[in-house]
């Protein structure tokens, strides 16, 4: 699952450039509402299809050339760390900042 939020989640405008997650998309990720949005933009806009059938094409590319040859076991281990690590950064009003990054170590 992604871990971007629409531009509703994240406090923006829902209009603005859709092509944020157009993987997201093609992967079945988004909500459904925001991907029909996309799909009905993308219908009228041969700029947008172009780069939708670029992708498409692209990721189909990737999938044919790595299905045969698995990860290797460090690589997954490290990709499934990532996964559970949460790095949160906050200012406060006099200008300091706190990262605090957390790791869940359940898989």
């Amino acid at each position: 699952m992604s871990m971007r939020s629409t531009p509703e989640e994240a406090g923006e405008d829902p209009r603005r450039d859709l092509r944020y997650g157009l993987e997201e998309a093609l992967d079945g990720e988004l909500p459904q509402e925001l991907a029909e949005r996309m799909s009905a933009h993308t219908a009228d806009c041969p700029e947008c299809a172009d780069e939708v059938e670029r992708l498409r094409r692209l990721k189909e590319l990737v999938r044919r050339s790595c299905c045969d040859t698995p990860a290797p076991s460090g690589l997954r281990d490290r990709i499934a760390l990532q996964c559970r690590t949460v790095t949160v950064t906050s200012t406060d009003a006099a200008g300091t900042t706190v990262s605090v990054t957390r790791t869940s170590w359940r898989s």
